[in-house]
């Protein structure tokens, strides 16, 4: 599964005036404290923000990522950051890899729906260029030949229109500047894909899909036949009630399959994976509640008890769910 940049830490970039500082976190008797270390306050779009792993300059140390800017890390125990643009795009962050093999990173972004890739090769400036007009959900080697291919699709609003371009993935033919080739998933009839995963869902070492309806408000999986031509013909249905704003996969209860994660405005849900061949999904609440707006959710032991907890951001809060 290619991992998704979504941080581990949630990062401020521009601080609001009523927020007080330090920040405090609580979880059961204790507090965890926060001090506010301010990286830039001149971004002009914020969007998220990513730390995992993102050593951008390969000098060691992990650089910021947001929708308008990198900000690389001079390093030692208190760094400072320098901004380099980003090309001026409405864009949606997808993933960062090393979409043509050469050993560094592309970071692949939406823009509007035209999906992108901008090499981040640790030049002052980030120039796109265009992979598709549809819109990129998450990056895996989906046929098995060792380079990144992209899940795709249109999402076409709430037109009550099934569309054979609805849900696909772009095979990536492996060269330097590589092209990608549309292949439709003939098995899934969407109006809309509101979002999607590249996760080995049943452990069989190929790549399969959890995919969330945008029209229908459901979650499905498809299973990958494994060929070298592969099919996604096995459809699992996981959920199928309320819309949720971010869908992740991980082995939360940590017994060896993966399972799924999904939070909303409506519903804070995970869906255990039973380890079936193919697998089967209990539903499991975390929380039932008017959440406030969209909500963003991260995996981690953030409390080091060995167990996965997670982190969720709303409008104008962040939350953490011990484990």
């Amino acid at each position: 599964m290619f991992r998704s940049i979504r941080p581990f830490i949630f990062a401020v970039l521009v601080v609001a005036p009523s927020v007080a500082y330090p920040l405090e976190v609580p979880f059961s008797d204790r507090q965890i404290i926060f001090d506010e270390e301010i990286v830039s306050e001149t971004v002009s779009n914020y969007g998220e923000v990513f730390i995992e792993g993102l050593d951008i300059d390969q000098d060691g140390d992990n650089d910021f990522v947001t929708e308008a800017s990198v900000f690389e890390n001079l390093g030692g125990s208190s760094p400072e950051f320098v901004e380099h643009s980003i090309a001026d795009l409405d864009k949606k962050l997808v993933g960062i890899a090393d979409l043509n093999g050469d050993g560094t990173p592309e970071l692949v972004a939406d823009s509007g729906y035209h999906s992108i890739s901008i090499p981040l090769s640790g030049s002052s400036s980030f120039f796109p260029f265009l992979v598709s007009d549809l819109e990129v959900y998450d990056i895996g080697d989906l046929d098995g030949d060792s380079d990144l291919d992209l899940l795709c699709g249109q999402n076409l609003g709430h037109q009550d229109i099934v569309s054979a371009e609805a849900l696909g993935w772009l095979e990536n033919d492996g060269a330097g500047t590589p092209t990608f080739t549309f292949r439709p998933i003939a098995s899934a009839t969407f109006v809309t894909v509101a979002k999607g995963l590249v996760v080995d869902l049943d452990l069989d070492g190929d790549q399969d899909l959890v995919v969330e309806d945008g029209y229908e408000d459901g979650i499905r999986a498809y299973l990958n036949d494994g060929s070298p031509d592969p099919s996604f013909d096995v459809r699992l249905e996981i959920f199928d009630e309320y819309d949720y704003s971010d869908l992740l996969a991980e082995d939360l209860d940590q017994d060896g399959d993966i399972d799924v994660i999904a939070f909303g405005k409506d519903n804070y849900n995970w869906f255990e994976n039973d380890g079936g061949n193919p697998p089967a999904f209990k539903t499991r609440t975390i929380e039932t509640a008017n959440h406030l707006g969209d909500t963003h959710v991260v995996v981690d032991d953030i409390d080091l008890d060995g167990f996965l907890d997670l982190a969720s951001t709303e409008s104008y809060r962040v939350r953490w769910f011990e484990n």
